[in-house]
């Protein structure tokens, strides 16, 4: 599993580019990335979609659950 920085700074994608595709400020998703369960389903699902990772294997443990 990793986390979502560790997604998006594997893709080399900067914050400020997910920021903009999911229509929110670089600071909030910033928040977001040390913080992922403040993120809404939508906000999730858009990020994971830009950043070309799956949820589950950003979000669930091996067990599939929440982390």
């Amino acid at each position: 599993m990793r986390t979502l920085k560790q997604a998006r700074n594997d893709k080399g994608i900067k914050q400020t580019a997910v920021a903009n595709a999911i229509g929110i400020p670089r600071q909030t998703y910033s928040k977001y990335e040390k913080n992922p369960s403040l993120m809404t389903v939508g906000q999730a699902i858009a990020a994971c979609n830009f950043i070309g990772v799956k949820m589950e294997d950003v979000f669930f443990g091996p067990e599939g659950k929440f982390n």
